[in-house]
């Protein structure tokens, strides 16, 4: 390689670092430091760069978060089962639950941790090496459906992650979270529908669904989706699922920052009586409460039944 084809690499390599940078801190901590044009004449100019150097062009570059096929019906297995809540509905039902976990876990400390249920559609995204390699719809629990190219052009996923200070990037990790339409961006998407000749979509959980399933990338690229990470659930051994959550904010992820960590039951229900009467103010559907045990291994103890964990619950709004 010549002096001149390694100074290219480099310059390719500095822009999309700053690129990838730049998408975080708009996308994800709506902090944007630059310009909308600033951040263009940036793409512009990787962009020109890779068209005269194709062979540098990456699946993870910030070009190529539209583009590709996307094969619908194409099943990958999950690296663990995607699992359901078991639903609840009272504060009677979430003391039960407490019982539950107390009976089989005598003599400890329980901690909570409490997470607005987005009401969305669950996915799984797998990363090698720190790049987004694919991505999962839930599926059947076990199996899900290949949409990497659509969640590619989710701005707020990030298609590199961030070198963590304290430890080795993973060579395999995975995380789920929950792909919404934001409330305030339904009314446009369905007037854009009608004038096209379609039916307008119910509520924003079966836009984000329709969406992530369309053939075209072009397509899902127009509409606004984003996510909210909530589960770091492979590739990382963990203490406490509020470790998982900090550590997904430094590795670039969104995550809500509506989360809570209790040490009573009575803490969790004061808290779903707030959100009661609040969550209706948000800018995304969200329809309950998870409460979640903590302690990873304490989840470990409890285990699982068929299709839900015995170490979570989720609590509706009426």
């Amino acid at each position: 390689m010549s002096l001149g084809e390694i100074m290219i690499e480099d310059q390719v390599r500095i822009l999309r670092d700053e690129l990838h940078y730049h998408e975080h801190k708009y996308y994800v901590e709506n902090q944007p430091e630059i310009s909308d044009i600033e951040f263009d004449m940036l793409m512009k100019e990787l962009e020109k760069l890779e068209k005269e150097n194709p062979s540098l062009i990456t699946p993870n570059s910030p070009t190529q978060r539209v583009g590709g096929q996307v094969v619908l019906g194409e099943r990958i297995r999950h690296h663990g089962a995607m699992l359901s809540l078991e639903n609840t509905y009272t504060a009677e039902e979430l003391y039960d639950f407490d019982r539950r976990i107390r009976k089989t876990l005598p003599d400890q400390d329980i901690e909570y941790v409490v997470e607005l249920k987005i009401d969305g559609l669950g996915v799984a995204l797998n990363y090698e090496e720190g790049y987004l390699s694919y991505g999962l719809t839930r599926g059947d629990g076990d199996f899900g459906e290949d949409v990497t190219a659509n969640v590619r052009t989710i701005k707020s996923i990030p298609l590199k992650l961030k070198q963590l200070s304290q430890m080795s990037m993973p060579n395999a990790l995975e995380v789920r979270g929950e792909v919404f339409i934001p409330k305030s961006q339904l009314g446009k998407i369905n007037e854009r529908r009608v004038e096209a000749g379609e039916s307008p979509f119910s509520n924003t959980r079966n836009a984000a669904a329709g969406s992530l399933r369309l053939l075209d990338p072009n397509i899902v690229t127009q509409r606004p989706l984003d996510i909210f990470i909530y589960r770091l659930s492979y590739g990382v051994d963990l203490a406490t699922h509020e470790q998982g959550l900090k550590m997904l904010v430094d590795l670039g992820f969104k995550v809500n920052e509506i989360v809570n960590v209790y040490s009573s039951m009575e803490e969790v229900i004061q808290c779903y009586r707030r959100w009661r009467e609040q969550y209706k103010n948000l800018d995304y559907d969200t329809d309950g409460i998870v409460v979640k045990v903590n302690d990873i291994n304490h989840q470990a103890l409890l285990g699982v039944r068929a299709k839900s964990p015995r170490w979570a619950i989720c609590c509706k709004f009426p």
